[in-house]
């Protein structure tokens, strides 16, 4: 099982990202770092046609998830990232994983169109706690949302409190209206994944 999770595409851009937000929001935990980082992708699938780190989302009770940054967080202890944060448990926090940055921030992967999203994510929903971002991504007519509603997973979450995970990806090329732009969407999604593989 190990192998599944812990091969992650952009690791080095991931894991810059991941400074960026740990330095400039405080008390930042897991859950509200990985519905950053999805609302960071979103948006910019639907300003440019391409997101910034090309995880992979899917469908879980308390929103999008990039499955393999969740895994490794917390499972591995964030092992591929040591480099660029570290980890803290907080037991008034229910245990909580803490994300502190761990160097500075390198923006040579980032276009300056990226930071500039990066920034405006972090002013307008830095501020919100990981229950008002999960409530935000729940809303009606969201990725999220029309999955749960296509695949009947609405009943499965409230009925089952161990059922908090979904096998349905959440396809980011929704968000793209022209069918061209779409096609070169699942162009690069490929040459992303081949050239992970070629890394590997």
């Amino acid at each position: 099982m190990r192998g599944n999770y812990t091969s992650i595409l952009n690791k080095d851009k991931v894991g810059n990202l991941f400074v960026y937000l740990a330095s400039r929001i405080d008390n930042l935990f897991l859950t509200k770092l990985l519905k950053l980082t999805y609302i960071i992708d979103e948006l910019s699938v639907k300003e440019t046609n391409s997101p910034v780190t090309w995880l992979n989302y899917k469908v879980w009770k308390n929103g999008p998830v990039a499955p393999k940054i969740h895994h490794n967080f917390t499972y591995e202890n964030a092992t591929e990232f040591t480099e660029f944060i570290d980890l803290e448990i907080v037991p008034q926090a229910n245990n909580g994983l803490k994300i502190k940055a761990k160097k500075e921030f390198d923006d040579s992967e980032f276009t300056d169109y990226e930071i500039e999203l990066i920034n405006r994510v972090v002013s307008k929903y830095g501020s919100l706690n990981s229950s008002q971002l999960i409530q935000l991504l729940h809303e009606e007519n969201t990725l999220w949302h029309k999955i749960v509603e296509q695949r009947g997973l609405a009943k499965i979450f409230e009925s089952n409190e161990d059922a908090n995970t979904s096998p349905y990806e959440i396809d980011l090329k929704e968000l793209i209206k022209e069918p061209y732009m779409r096609e070169m969407f699942d162009e690069m999604n490929e040459n992303m994944r081949f050239k992970q593989c070629l890394e590997a």
